[in-house]
């Protein structure tokens, strides 16, 4: 589950993060795929990514759980 301060995002800041996960989770593996990666294509440092995330596994659901994540 995503930490509170995610949901307080700028709405474009949250869909490209959201974005930048969907196109990682979609090219690699759930165990291939990079923080790294989603959060250059982001465009956010680490340190942000943890306080939005607890890991990958968080990110991952969320885009396992909502249709409407690009809403």
């Amino acid at each position: 589950m995503p930490k509170p301060t995610f949901f307080r995002l700028a709405e474009t800041k949250r869909k490209r993060l959201i974005k930048a996960a969907y196109d990682e989770f979609s090219r690699a593996s759930f165990q291939d795929a990079s923080i790294s990666n989603i959060i250059k294509e982001a465009g956010i440092p680490r340190g942000s990514f943890y306080q939005y995330f607890e890991d990958k596994s968080d990110i991952f659901f969320l885009l396992a759980g909502s249709h409407s994540v690009f809403d």
